[in-house]
């Protein structure tokens, strides 16, 4: 795991909603932006393409975050190392913010989040309970819908899932 770089600017503000950026200079490289969603702090609606990993943070205190990766930049051509160079992605900068938590807090823990079904990988629906909105990641894409029946037309008309596809799933909530 020791082929990430975090990256910040000092000298410059980075776009609204992105606290800075992972770069993974082992094959496949990439840039990914991270953003965060906390239950206090406003949200605003999140429309993101390219793939992605979203994980869920608790700090010591009680504290929780979806924390949201996503490719901005891919150095290398498309790989099949992708989904896990993600997801090392995720457990290194998740061990970043416990270690520098742990001189505060007690132990914290993280998860990725559950696929909505078999049937259906890669895509993940996060019920953000605070906010009445529905947050959809799917392999290249994050989008924020205001209704579950907006949420399901993008699933069948957009993304092409049918019914039965559909039909059973589960739902991540925060």
């Amino acid at each position: 795991m020791d082929s990430f770089f975090l990256c910040i600017n000092p000298l410059s503000v980075p776009p609204e909603g992105i606290s800075g950026y992972i770069y993974h200079y082992d094959k496949p490289r990439f840039f990914a932006s991270i953003q965060s969603i906390d239950h206090d702090a406003a949200f605003k609606d999140t429309h993101a393409t390219g793939p992605n990993i979203i994980f869920h943070y608790k700090r010591g205190d009680g504290l929780q975050q979806l924390v949201l990766l996503v490719i901005d930049q891919k150095i290398d051509r498309a790989s099949d190392k992708l989904d896990a160079a993600l997801k090392q992605a995720a457990g290194w900068y998740a061990a970043c913010l416990a270690r520098q938590d742990a001189g505060t807090y007690s132990k914290s823990s993280w998860s990725l989040l559950i696929d909505y079904n078999k049937l259906t990988p890669r895509l993940q629906i996060i019920e953000l309970t605070s906010f009445n909105k529905y947050l959809v990641s799917h392999s290249e894409g994050i989008f924020t819908f205001d209704n579950a029946d907006t949420m399901d037309n993008f699933l069948n008309h957009t993304l092409e899932y049918s019914d039965e596809q559909l039909e059973e799933g589960y739902h991540n909530f925060f």
